[in-house]
Order: C-alpha cells, then structure tokens, then sequence
C-alpha cells in the first residue's frame, strides 16, 4: 500500500527538476541575449567615439554650425495722413498632404463630385470638369508617388481659408490628419490703392542677382535699405529631443515712411491728366503737384497710351525724371531775365523771320 505513493513522490520530484532546467535554460537564453546586444552596443560605442571620432565630431560641428537668415518684415510706406500706401498681408496657401497618417481616400474620391462643385462657383479660374480633373489627378498615382503638400489654393486671406475648412470633405473632421487639409502662411506686399501713384510708390519683387523680396522700383526701391531692414541669423542647436534652429541675432524690422503724397490731390490728377489726355488723344502725360511754400510733392502722375487696350492710360513711364530738351519752356524764362535787366519792354517787337512777330 505504501509504494504507490513512493512512487507520486519520485515523479512529483523530477517534474519540478525539469521545470527548474527550463526556467534555467530561459534565463541563460535572455540572458545571452541582452549580453550580446550590450556587446553590440558597446562595438558601436567604440566605433564611434575612438576608430572614427574625428569624422563623428566634423559631422557634428558642420550640423551645429549651419545657419539661416531670418527675413524682417518690411517697413510700410504711409501717405501724408497716414494712410497705408503699402503694407505687408498674410495669405495663405492651401495644400493636401496625401501622405497625413489617417486620410480617408475613400471618402476623399466620393467627395470629389461636390468638391470640385464649390472649387468651381468661389475659385472660377477653373470650372467644374476642370476642378475634378484636378482633385482626381493625385488618386492615379502610386500612394507611395502622392505629394504631402499638392497645391489647391494659392495666397487666398485668411478669411477665406476659413471657408475652405467648410467646403465638402474638409468639414468631415478638423483633424488634418484625417483630411489632409494643411496650410502655409506666406507674408505678401500689397498696395490698398492699387495702382494709384504705381510708378512713384513702386514695387517689389526678386531679382537675378538678389533672390530676396527687394524693392524694384520707386520709392521701394530708393527707400530698400530702410524699408527692408536687417536680416537676423537662426543657428542650429542641440536640443534633448534632436537639434532645432535657435535664434541667436534677432531681425530688425524696416522703418516706416511717411510721404507727402495727398491721396485726394492724388486720385485728382490722376483722373483729369486721363481726361486731358483722352481730349487731346496724346501719346503721354506727366503732372506734378508741388506746395511751393515748402517743396513737398502731393501728386504725381505719369500716364502712357495702352497699347493693349486702345483708347486707355496707364502708368507706364516716369516721364518726369526723363531728360527731355526743354523746348518753348525755357523761352519764358529767358524772356522774365530779359525784362528784368531792363534789356527789353514790352512795347518792342521783334521779328524772327518765321510764324509771327513775337
């Protein structure tokens, strides 16, 4: 009667040997492991910082020695009242990341339709077949070939990136993850008087000796160092989570200037040099309005005939500056100095062979 229960013994005893080998056996096995990746860790290490140190430090300090310009916002130029002749506006560019980590694309093709409906009747440089074609033309690509940031909108206001957000699919969620929907600010010059006075406020723009927004003409241009400021540096630095661009000189905004152009005497000239012009059916015409008890100019105006558009004018030239022969102008002038010195009167008259006595 006692050996069976020997025997539950001996077997119970051998079971809890094996399972203890096992136990064993793992513990090696994990073990080993976590020594062979701290092995591995430590080769890298060395590798690192003793075989290739120099490159690992010329890599390193070439990273935290690049740097970037940081662009000044403009100066505006005023008129005399202060009224904003020219002025710096953000716009905004609206794009689809088709790359975004929860995007829809089956919901984005069944919204196509009504997408490009809306696109068509607030954005008409397209219409509707062409707005399809266009929202459609990125899903016929490879997803891996699909842009992270494919064009919709180009510099709309703000007000109006508010409205896109409501356009259909856009409004299914306002996590651009799921949409796609992003946007990138851009800062653009903008004259509120269009092109009243164009050619003496002037404009801006790059050039190809200078990519940077400078001034081109006008006053933007004879004005570009103060209206354009002084540009600041980021500098790359590192952070704990990687490195990051840290400003180290801060940018100096442009100075705003005040001209002493009167937008009432402005729009004034403007409109009766057009008249004048059309009158008298001239090539061109410039006018200035000058306060002569302190030389200020008010108004300046410079049209030229539209070739584009026959029976128009538009500024086109600075006449004023041109050198041009002074013509009958400086008779008057000669005449006045004549008068004065007392070498002619008024009584005399003087034939000079053609047209009439003078």
């Amino acid at each position: 009667m006692k050996l069976p229960s020997l025997f539950k013994k001996k077997s119970k005893s051998k079971k809890a040997v094996t399972r203890r080998l096992h136990i064993y056996s793992r513990y090696i096995l994990i073990s080993a492991v976590i020594l062979g990746v701290a092995g591995l860790c430590v080769l890298f290490l060395l590798n690192t910082t003793v075989i290739h140190a120099d490159e690992w430090n010329e890599k390193g300090d070439r990273t935290l020695s690049d740097s970037i310009p940081i662009k000044p916002l403009r100066g505006e130029i005023l008129a005399a009242d202060g009224s904003i002749l020219a002025t710096n506006l953000n716009y905004y560019n609206v794009r689809i990341d088709f790359h975004a980590s929860r995007i829809n694309e089956l919901k984005y093709l069944e919204s196509i339709d009504s997408l490009a409906d809306t696109l068509a009747r607030y954005y008409p440089q397209r219409d509707r077949q062409a707005w399809y074609d266009y929202l459609h033309a990125p899903m016929e690509k490879p997803k891996a070939d699909r842009s992270r940031s494919y064009l919709l909108l180009k510099h709309i206001p703000f007000d109006e990136m508010q409205r896109v957000k409501k356009f259909p699919y856009f409004r299914r969620h306002p996590n651009p993850n799921r949409t796609g929907f992003t946007t990138e600010r851009v800062l653009l010059r903008r004259y509120p008087y269009g092109d009243m006075a164009r050619l003496s406020i002037g404009r801006v723009g790059e050039t190809a000796t200078n990519p940077e927004v400078r001034g081109i003409s006008g006053l933007e241009q004879a004005l570009d160092t103060m209206l354009y400021g002084e540009s600041g540096v980021a500098k790359k630095v590192m952070f704990t989570r990687g490195t990051s661009y840290w400003t180290e000189k801060p940018p100096r905004n442009g100075t705003t200037i005040r001209t002493t152009i009167d937008i009432t005497m402005q729009d004034l000239l403007e409109h009766e040099l057009g008249e004048m012009l059309l009158t008298c059916k001239g090539e061109w015409g410039s006018a200035i309005i000058m306060e002569t008890s302190t030389g200020d100019i008010k108004a300046i105006s410079n049209l030229d005939r539209d070739t584009v558009h026959p029976g128009r004018y538009i500024e086109a030239m600075n006449h004023i500056v041109q050198a041009y022969e002074p013509g009958s102008v400086i008779k008057v002038i000669s005449m006045l100095a004549a008068l004065e010195d007392g070498y002619v009167n008024l009584n005399q008259v003087y034939p000079i062979g053609h047209s009439y006595a003078y």
